[in-house]
């Protein structure tokens, strides 16, 4: 019984990471952004000012479509959750143009009633 619950849990959570990868790939925002948590946050690590900078989900849509060729795929590497708490490890492959690079994702997602939403994401960038 118990397994059964789980494995729903982890299918909720991994829909949710799903319908924000496909909004990304797709240029469809909203798509996106329905996963997130409107208070969603953003986190990364400004080497130069040696501080964290925090940007909401929203503030970070771009404003335009790339105008150079734009290809992304994404992988769930792991999904760990307990109870209404969740951490999923993504790794995307960019490709920008001629550049190549390794984003990896660690998603923070609380389940709110019964959905999972997006709270935080910390990422790394690696160029190939």
């Amino acid at each position: 019984m118990m397994e059964a619950v789980e494995s729903k849990e982890k299918e909720k959570i991994e829909d949710a990471i799903l319908k924000y990868v496909e909004g990304v790939r797709e240029f469809d925002f909203d798509k996106a952004e329905s996963s997130w948590h409107p208070q969603g946050l953003k986190i990364s690590y400004d080497s130069d000012s040696e501080s964290l900078r925090t940007i909401t989900m929203l503030e970070s849509r771009p404003s335009s479509k790339p105008t150079i060729k734009l290809t992304q795929k994404a992988e769930i590497k792991s999904i760990d959750f307990y109870d209404n708490a969740s951490c999923v490890k993504l790794k995307w492959q960019e490709k920008r143009g001629d550049v190549s690079r390794i984003y990896v994702d660690y998603i923070s997602l609380i389940k709110i009633k019964t959905d999972w939403k997006i709270v935080s994401k910390i990422y790394g960038i690696a160029e190939e």
